[in-house]
């Protein structure tokens, strides 16, 4: 069960109310989780929710449009790969192939690092990648 702290809670207050509307503090709320626990579990964002007076479902479709956030525990390290077609045109694959080889990074189904040390990330393009 998570729960906030009573200094988080405090802080919690001071962050709401900087803003007119309690919904726009999601995500420094969520920001607020992560820094704690390291990712934001589905009980965090039943929790922030309450908080913003908005539903777990709407916690997580905005938490999961930032590739900044985390639904499960990550390694110490975090690789963000591109799988977009432009970035795979680009040389995308044989740049994660070198990076597993030279960190020596064991993958699992659907192209995940199984290390405590680096946690592998698909995303879109992260910059202009004709340039």
């Amino acid at each position: 069960m998570f729960v906030f702290t009573p200094e988080e809670k405090d802080k919690i207050e001071k962050i709401v109310g900087k803003y007119p509307v309690k919904q726009s503090a999601l995500l420094p709320l969520l920001t607020l989780v992560q820094r704690r626990d390291g990712y934001v579990s589905p009980e965090a964002m039943e929790a922030i929710g309450e908080e913003l007076e908005l539903s777990p479902a709407y916690v997580q479709s905005v938490m999961s449009f930032y590739t900044m956030y985390h639904a499960q525990p990550t390694g110490k390290y975090i690789i963000l790969f591109c799988h977009n077609i432009s970035c795979q045109l680009n040389g995308a694959d044989e740049l994660l192939k070198y990076t597993a080889k030279n960190w020596a990074l064991k993958w699992v189904v659907q192209r995940r690092i199984k290390s405590l040390l680096c946690t592998e990330k698909n995303v879109l393009p992260l910059v202009a990648v004709d340039r």
